[in-house]
């Protein structure tokens, strides 16, 4: 299973709309499978009922370049190596059953394509990623590509 780097509390009118090892069971094989980190999180921004869309699932390589400037703790501690990370956003609790159903038969192969797409792109400096978003009137999930 791949290790969870972060878990928000939550109100308990929301939950987390995939479990760690749903997305790790769904994911494994994929070539970023050694450094692939799962990270839960509560934004309140993001609680807004009026919105249209809800963030659910982010897949983010990045990986920063040294310079000058660039702190020597930085470099000792691992901030500038290349990291894999699948950021999961909290959702109603009454949207859960059906979001969940939606990603794990719709968008987690979608992200096993996309990280299999992105094989040799660990170790490059750079930013890439992909969010699966609600959209709430359409009832359906949306990708959108993050930089």
């Amino acid at each position: 299973m791949f290790p969870v780097k972060f878990k928000s509390k939550i109100p308990h009118t929301e939950s987390y709309p995939l479990k760690a090892g749903e997305v790790s069971a769904a994911l494994t094989g994929v070539p970023q499978e050694d450094f692939l980190k799962i990270s839960f999180w509560h934004f309140v921004q993001m609680r807004d009922r009026n919105r249209r869309v809800l963030p659910l699932v982010t897949v983010a390589y990045s990986r920063w370049h040294v310079d000058l400037t660039t702190s020597s703790d930085w470099i000792s501690e691992g901030w500038l190596d290349p990291t894999w990370e699948i950021s999961i956003s909290a959702v109603p609790r009454t949207l859960r059953h059906f979001i969940n159903s939606l990603l794990v038969s719709e968008a987690l192969p979608h992200l096993r394509n996309w990280l299999e797409a992105r094989k040799d792109l660990h170790g490059r400096f750079g930013r890439d990623g992909i969010r699966v978003v609600f959209d709430k009137q359409m009832e359906k999930l949306q990708y959108e590509r993050t930089e």
